[in-house]
């Protein structure tokens, strides 16, 4: 059994977003919902974080771009680049949900969990170092994996499972030979920028960077083919002693944003795989919400998910 934690913050719901139906409050809400019918509160920890400094979110972004967020948040405008609204309480949920990633690197070098599960919004993986994008507005991940290199991880691996292309994060470590950025996603939809195959790190890092896009209507066998076939022989051989997730669940048949055909126990199957990854190279794992806008869907294959992470097999 794993010591999981659960960060969950209900200052994360003042963050307004698309509105609509797709990356909105409710999200959480319902996360939060399916967590307290399960029995994850009986065996993980349920946390909050603290919000991170200016100085982590420059980390990977421009100081110019990062007071240019703060001042629209402060100003409550729509950032036409991210198809989002902003509040002032925008900005404090953005740095919750860093602060979340940064609190886990240290509380598993203190040795007192052995996974992450980030439950908080905006999502970040397609914010690049100077543009939001895509609901995004700064690369949650990115932060955290640019954090734990400085504080000692050698081999960090970037597993992002959501159904569109985690654009930010690749450009971000595209000539880091420490990161291996893994993307599963669906081919031909946003963010329409280098999602290929042959797309694969720059500089020393040439190989540090593996896209699989799937054709529409691909299904949990095709996911399984993929992963056997080019994941598991990649990650084996980089050998990673941190292993950060971008966690959408996007790729859900029910999602109504994409044309894959996952289900949860699909998203059960890839955690398995990523828990075996742990165990053979004594790495702890933390994972990001992203997408994911079903909100059946996403709650259900969240508590699967984190069920999986606390079983560790």
């Amino acid at each position: 059994m794993n010591r999981l934690r659960i960060y969950w913050d209900s200052r994360c719901l003042k963050h307004p977003g698309t509105g609509g139906n797709a990356e909105v409050p409710e999200r959480l809400l319902a996360i939060q919902d399916a967590i307290n019918k399960s029995t994850l509160l009986k065996e993980a920890e349920i946390s909050t974080a603290n919000p991170c400094s200016i100085q982590d979110l420059a980390l990977v972004h421009d100081e110019k771009y990062l007071q240019f967020i703060q001042d629209a948040c402060e100003k409550e405008v729509f950032l036409a680049s991210a198809e989002i609204m902003l509040a002032k309480d925008s900005w404090t949920a953005l740095k919750l949900t860093v602060g979340a990633g940064i609190e886990s690197v240290q509380s598993i070098q203190n040795n007192e969990m052995d996974c992450a599960f980030i439950a908080m919004r905006p999502p970040g993986h397609h914010a690049e170092r100077a543009k939001a994008m895509g609901f995004c507005l700064v690369n949650n991940v990115a932060i955290t994996a640019e954090y734990a290199k400085k504080n000692g991880f050698e081999r960090i691996l970037i597993l992002d499972w959501d159904v569109h292309h985690g654009n930010g994060t690749q450009h971000i470590f595209w000539d880091d030979p420490n990161v291996f950025f893994i993307s599963i996603h669906q081919e031909n939809i946003y963010p329409f920028m280098d999602d290929r195959p042959e797309h694969s790190g720059g500089g020393e890092a040439v190989g540090k960077t593996l896209n699989v896009p799937l054709p529409y209507g691909s299904d949990g066998n095709d996911l399984k083919q993929v992963w056997l076939e080019k994941i598991d022989p990649t990650v084996i051989q980089f050998q990673p002693n941190l292993i950060i997730i971008s966690a959408g669940f996007d790729a859900h048949k029910l999602d109504h944003l994409a044309g894959l055909q996952f289900v949860e126990e699909d998203y059960q199957w890839m955690t398995s795989k990523v828990n075996q990854w742990a165990k053979r190279f004594q790495a702890k794992i933390i994972s990001y919400l992203e997408g994911g806008y079903n909100l059946t869907a996403l709650a259900n294959s969240v508590v699967v998910h984190c069920e999986t992470l606390l079983k560790g097999n």
